[in-house]
């Protein structure tokens, strides 16, 4: 039987009413394809409309009785054998009723189309199946649509997974972007299934990007360290500071991205950039950047929306670094302020029992004079030198006290502190016993500083005799002097000092070191962790009294089997 002979079957055209009883001109303008065939393995085809011209390229004789080619040879390899055994399986069970399936069809030049093939049981006089007619129309279009949604829906779980497992990350709330940044990366590799993936972020004075972490997946390794200039990539920052993001499908030829041809995009076989901006308080600081390599890539909006909330979670962690960073800077003031306001408290409370204890020495010290002139008695003569020698001692300790509630004036002058600490040096060496070894640095150029050379001789020795106190009979101690340049405020310090450069006198030991809460007590006139008798608490307060007269502070850093660092820092005089 031919296509012809199928038209033109007498039983079938007695159904047209009408002048016209052909088939014909309904079957060439019918949409699709209209067949019979076997359900043999190769789908031979018996009759079959001119519309698979029009579907594959091939014409309707090539199928007849497979002349040149069969209906299964043009069906997908994957699609072949679903597709055989269902139309096998209608035909031996003889249902009446039909059926209906898709698969893919592989066109004269190569393309794939999808068609939806139904399907009826042809039986002959005796009502046995005997064949399949039926028709094949296109749905490449549709199934496409139903591919694409259901690989966005796919898509769209994972970023939503993605987006949950980054707003739960600790290291937004924190801040900690280093971390998060690192995390980010990775986390939007697999969202999105991209190849780089990039944050950068501005410097103070948004003329440039500086890349914080670039995740790689063909390697999955992390870099950063890169730069790009606004001054060298006009277009780009225009562009990224016009809206929320910069999408292009091909970066290369991009009017906004082609900048970076040369120096970026080729080396590193780029082809495609979504780059989102990071916004703090309406702000670009940054940018998200997804990188597409070697082959082209059509950003989706489901994709372009997802980098946009990556983005907002980067920005929420860059805004809760700031906050938590102004809120340690304000506990950290108020914590000075409370210091200053205890020391000073200390210092006026220091100076008036200095000021009513010495009156008290004064008489002591006369009335013991006194005594001594008029005594014969030897026994009686010594024990008033004694009242003398101990009230001298006592005067010593109340001009201490002076000294650290600053009482007394002083006439500051510049002092070299490389020759005051290599003249103390040579000095304390003597003091320190055999075992214990004290190493001095200091730089060849003079270190100029506004204080006195008594001051400054107190001062160490103060700092080396707590040392020597800490450490073993085979300690070792070091005095190193340098210069130090800060560019902005220092904060984390007793006190906070203006950018400058400052004369940095280190006093450090390998002794027993100290616990937070001797630390946080150290500098506090009249604490002590010696025996009673052995000490007056006045060393090391009397430090931090002499550094802050000459408009400097001191820092420690200690720990508790390690050993312990005084820092003192005092303005530089320009030579």
């Amino acid at each position: 039987m031919n296509a012809k002979q199928t038209v033109d079957d007498d039983p079938v055209t007695t159904l047209v009413v009408g002048r016209e009883q052909s088939f014909e001109w309904i079957i060439r303008r019918m949409p699709g394809v209209v067949y019979r065939c076997s359900a043999d393995p190769e789908l031979t085809m018996h009759a079959l409309t001119h519309g698979v011209s029009d579907l594959l390229g091939y014409p309707a004789g090539d199928f007849i009785d497979n002349a040149v080619r069969s209906w299964a040879s043009v069906v997908h390899p994957e699609d072949r054998p679903l597709l055989v055994e269902l139309l096998g399986n209608m035909l031996d069970s003889g249902s009446a009723q039909p059926d209906q399936i898709e698969y893919r069809l592989l066109t004269a030049d190569g393309r794939e189309r999808w068609v939806q093939h139904k399907a009826w049981v042809v039986r002959d006089e005796e009502g046995a199946p005997v064949g399949l007619e039926g028709f094949i129309f296109e749905v490449t279009e549709h199934r496409l649509l139903q591919l694409a949604e259901a690989e966005r829906l796919v898509a769209f779980e994972r970023h939503q997974r993605a987006l949950f497992a980054l707003a739960t990350n600790p290291a937004v709330v924190e801040g900690r972007i280093d971390e998060l940044v690192a995390f980010t990366t990775e986390l939007v590799i697999d969202a999105v299934l991209v190849d780089r993936v990039g944050v950068w972020l501005f410097d103070e004075r948004r003329t440039r990007l500086e890349l914080i972490d670039l995740y790689v997946r063909a390697s999955g390794v992390h870099e950063r360290g890169a730069t790009i200039t606004a001054a060298d990539f006009p277009n780009y920052f225009a562009a990224l500071n016009s809206g929320r993001t910069v999408v292009a499908d091909d970066a290369v030829q991009d009017p906004h991205t082609s900048e970076f041809a040369d120096t970026y995009l080729r080396p590193n076989n780029i082809v495609g950039l979504l780059d989102a901006a990071i916004r703090v308080g309406g702000e670009i600081v940054g940018i998200i950047c997804l990188e597409q390599v070697t082959e082209p890539r059509e950003w989706q909006r489901h994709e372009i929306e997802f980098a946009g909330e990556v983005a907002d979670q980067i920005a929420l962690g860059l805004y809760n670094r700031a906050r938590l960073a102004a809120q340690a800077r304000e506990q950290l003031l108020q914590e000075q302020l409370l210091h200053s306001q205890k020391m000073d408290a200390l210092g006026r409370l220091a100076g008036g029992v200095a000021h009513d204890f010495n009156n008290l020495l004064m008489a002591i010290s006369g009335s013991a004079e006194l005594l001594e002139m008029r005594l014969e008695d030897a026994t009686l003569r010594s024990s008033a030198q004694d009242i003398i020698g101990a009230s001298q001692r006592a005067g010593e300790l109340t001009e201490q006290l002076r000294g650290f509630s600053r009482q007394q004036p002083l006439a500051l002058q510049n002092v070299d502190l490389c020759v005051t600490v290599r003249k103390l040096g040579r000095m304390l060496r003597r003091s320190l016993g055999r075992g214990v070894q004290l190493v001095v640095t200091v730089p060849e150029d003079p270190v100029i500083v506004r204080a006195t050379e008594g001051l400054m001789q107190q001062l160490l020795t103060n700092l080396v005799v707590n040392a020597r106190d800490a450490v073993s009979h085979d300690g070792r101690i070091e005095i190193e002097v340098e210069v130090a340049e800060f560019s902005e405020v220092v904060s984390d310090l007793p006190e906070s000092l203006p950018a400058g450069r400052y004369a940095s006198v280190v006093v450090r030991d390998d002794g027993v070191g100290m616990s937070p809460e001797i630390q946080a007590r150290v500098f506090e006139p009249f604490f002590t962790t010696k025996p009673p008798g052995e000490g007056t608490g006045l060393g090391l307060a009397t430090v931090y009294s002499i550094a802050r007269r000459c408009e400097g502070t001191v820092k420690l850093t200690s720990e508790v089997g390690v050993g312990s660092q005084f820092f003192v820092l005092l303005p530089l005089v320009s030579s």
